[in-house]
């Protein structure tokens, strides 16, 4: 009877044993302990705050310099907030910390939000001007896909478009021109690659093609490209053997951009490139 009772207590002990194991180990995974969070006032997630201690801990975050945190903070405000005024400053603040925050692609998004959610805003221009500029500012270098230097061009169009009936637009047609051109001159560069590329494979046919396109495409926009382009027909001529053709393009050059240096060390630049 006794060695019954001493086998019963024994298990009775080992199973209470391992239930607290189980018990401290399910409390290790949680994220937080749930009883200190409950004891806890100066503990909180971002999204269980009011919108009062939201706005004071993004204006201290941001005073301090530290927007890569008091932009989580002025998201959870937008979502919150029940002022219509209010929030569409939230939502261009948002773009601009972004923005700040070199989160170019993100900040472009938003910027194009405002201007759809507020077309009548008088920060609608102002909003619609930083989306292309921060689109622009994502765009990669020539020797990549030029995909989104084209989708920034667009957005400048659609940008002029809208200059006659909106003049707050005016205020920023200098910068979107300086942008729109700084694309196409990037566009030209990817094209030259190419010329560039068939060039360095003695395929003269394509490369004359391409070195008519570019004339055709973007002389018109871009005169200060003219000079250059002589120097490719130049090149080209010597690569097809044709000294004649070669010489009438360098006199050609002296003689209408006498201060233009030919640069024979371009060609083998892009064939690094390339």
């Amino acid at each position: 009877m006794i060695r019954r009772w001493l086998i019963l207590f024994v298990g009775l002990a080992l199973f209470s044993g391992c239930v607290k194991k189980q018990e401290e180990a399910s409390e290790k995974k949680t994220y937080f302990n749930k009883n200190v969070f409950k004891q806890s006032k100066s503990f909180r997630l971002i999204h269980h705050m009011p919108y009062d201690e939201l706005k004071l801990e993004k204006d201290r975050l941001h005073k301090e310099g530290n927007d890569y945190l008091a932009v989580n903070f002025l998201r959870e405000m937008i979502k919150k907030s029940e002022n219509p005024d209010e929030l569409r400053s939230l939502r261009l603040e948002y773009a601009d910390m972004l923005y700040d925050l070199k989160q170019f692609g993100e900040a472009s998004s938003e910027y194009q939000l405002y201007v759809q959610l507020y077309p009548g805003s008088d920060q609608a221009p102002y909003a619609d001007y930083r989306a292309i500029d921060a689109e622009n500012l994502e765009v990669l270098t020539a020797d990549r896909d030029q995909e989104s230097t084209q989708k920034v061009i667009d957005m400048a169009k659609e940008y002029g478009k809208k200059i006659p009936w909106r003049p707050g637009y005016k205020n920023y047609l200098n910068d979107v021109e300086k942008i729109t051109h700084d694309c196409l001159y990037r566009l030209y560069e990817s094209e030259v690659l190419r010329f560039y590329f068939y060039l360095n494979r003695q395929q003269c046919k394509a490369a004359y093609s391409r070195l008519e396109y570019i004339r055709e495409h973007y002389l018109k926009y871009l005169p200060e490209i003219e000079a250059n382009l002589i120097e490719l027909d130049y090149e080209l001529c010597c690569e097809r053997k044709q000294p004649e053709g070669a010489t009438k393009k360098k006199d050609e050059l002296l003689k209408k951009h006498p201060q233009y240096k030919m640069d024979s060390s371009r060609r083998r630049a892009y064939a690094r490139i390339i």
